[in-house]
């Protein structure tokens, strides 16, 4: 299946073989006014106080779920999942972008409805993926983001040099502006600009009632478990037969966009030095422009071996961790040809040395990966709660693993790592494909640590 079909997007099981389709269906609430609601998806920002659990009485009410999800004890495929209705034609992801930018890029003035979420202390695709939950619920409440540095506690297991503020809200990118990582809504950029005092406090304090009287916009903090996942019918109506992945992608690629120091950065690195010349010429228009054309690929497989902090020698066992440990144990779950072309992205250096021995039994299969020191991930404590003067670097590397790994046609690692699925998510693509090496389906949580899933917790 090419991606080019005009279908909507369809996560298929195995290469050149389609799965079933599993259509959606949503049934019209008898009243005159969620008819109107189905109609035009934006007669729903009379609802934007609704909860978001219960956003689907606003808008219209599912007949049975929102989402074809497997029984919470059965298994998924490892080859994939099955998501969006094949038979509907396909969206132009410019279409949602938009979308996204009238609330987004909106002027930020009169009554606009502002929602702050912090940002997270954890790992680069980790924060990251956070970030993009957030700019979900924030659009499915017809709100403008706005990022806020973690709060305290947080902040004090990080061990850092300098603590985030406003101005530099990101522990992964302590020197540089947000805005060289994230695309920043009109509101957030205008508060820096003319009430940064204002934003300060609300920082340090939250958003206390004598703040949110101080201006004039309707502001709310957005909180969210890690163990909820997003539901279809948060989902713009217009976009839902494209499905939740789909959706996913575009807000992935609306939303983080390197600019600035950081993309030269990138496209500088002496990590580069190891890849095909003709590939580090073209570093801004194709790996690091998430939103250009997605029927150029590099590779024929992405595969993330993830080690480390989680299934490396020193790290501490994890009951919810299903460790692949060797290279060509991952390269046996997938379906290889001779001269296929393989990005490896690793975070161990064992498993790169073991490329010489498979190319060995393997000649005409071609290896890829970026050159650079992986030692300092070889730990049993987390690295983001280490104490590093290269966190700038660190975050350079998982960017430019997950950017490679995204032109690849079949993406394989572990779904309940996030760097595989936000790899997964950086490219609107009419056709998904691919492997997971934990037997776990994608998921919007921020670990998915089930091999299925109940519609009551989402995606």
């Amino acid at each position: 299946m090419k991606t080019s079909q005009r279908h909507a997007p369809n996560i298929i099981s195995r290469p050149g073989v389609r799965s079933a389709p599993r259509p959606l269906s949503f049934v019209r609430v008898p009243t005159a006014r969620a008819r109107r609601v189905l109609q035009d998806s934006r007669a729903c920002s009379s609802h934007a106080r609704c909860h978001l659990r219960h956003f689907e009485r606003c808008c219209t009410t599912p007949r049975k779920s929102t989402v074809r999800a497997a029984p919470r004890k059965s298994t998924v495929s490892t080859d994939g999942f099955i998501q969006g209705e094949p038979s509907k034609e396909y969206i132009d992801p410019a279409v949602a972008y938009q979308y996204l930018a009238r609330t987004q890029a909106a002027a930020c003035k009169g009554r606009r409805t502002i929602a702050f979420a912090r940002l997270s202390t954890f790992g680069v695709a980790n924060d990251l993926n956070s970030a993009v939950k957030a700019l979900h619920i924030a659009n499915a409440r017809l709100s403008q983001l706005v990022f806020l540095p973690p709060d305290g506690a947080d902040i004090s297991r990080l061990n850092l040099a300098s603590r985030p503020n406003v101005s530099h809200p990101w522990h992964w990118l302590p020197d540089q502006p947000l805005s060289d990582v994230l695309n920043l809504s009109a509101c957030h950029r205008h508060l820096l600009e003319h009430n940064r005092s204002w934003l300060e406090r609300v920082a340090a304090e939250g958003l206390t009632s004598r703040l949110q009287s101080a201006l004039p916009f309707v502001t709310r903090l957005l909180n969210f478990n890690w163990r909820q996942g997003a539901y279809l019918r948060q989902v713009p109506v217009k976009f839902r037969t494209q499905g939740m992945l789909w959706w996913w992608s575009v807000l992935s690629t609306y939303l983080v966009r390197p600019a600035g120091q950081l993309a030269s950065r990138l496209e500088h690195s002496p990590a580069l030095k190891g890849l095909p010349l003709p590939w580090r010429l073209d570093m801004s228009e194709r790996a690091l422009n998430f939103r250009s054309r997605t029927d150029i690929t590099l590779f024929d497989v992405g595969l993330h071996v993830r080690m480390g902090d989680a299934c490396g020698a020193n790290a501490i066992p994890q009951a919810s961790r299903l460790c692949v440990r060797t290279l060509r144990e991952a390269l046996q779950r997938v379906e290889l040809r001779p001269n296929s072309t393989v990005f490896l992205a690793t975070d161990s250096d064992a498993i790169v040395e073991s490329v010489a021995g498979i190319r060995r039994e393997w000649p005409a299969l071609r290896i890829y990966h970026l050159s650079l020191t992986r030692a300092k991930y070889d730990s049993q404590t987390r690295i983001e709660r280490r104490v590093h003067s290269d966190r700038a670097q660190i975050l350079s590397e998982a960017l430019l693993d997950m950017a490679f790994l995204s032109l690849s046609r079949r993406i394989v690692g572990a779904m309940i790592g996030n760097l595989p699925r936000l790899a997964l998510q950086l490219r609107v693509r009419s056709t998904y494909n691919y492997t997971a090496l934990d037997s776990r389906a994608w998921c919007t949580r921020t670990a998915c640590k089930l091999p299925g899933f109940r519609v009551s917790d989402g995606v």
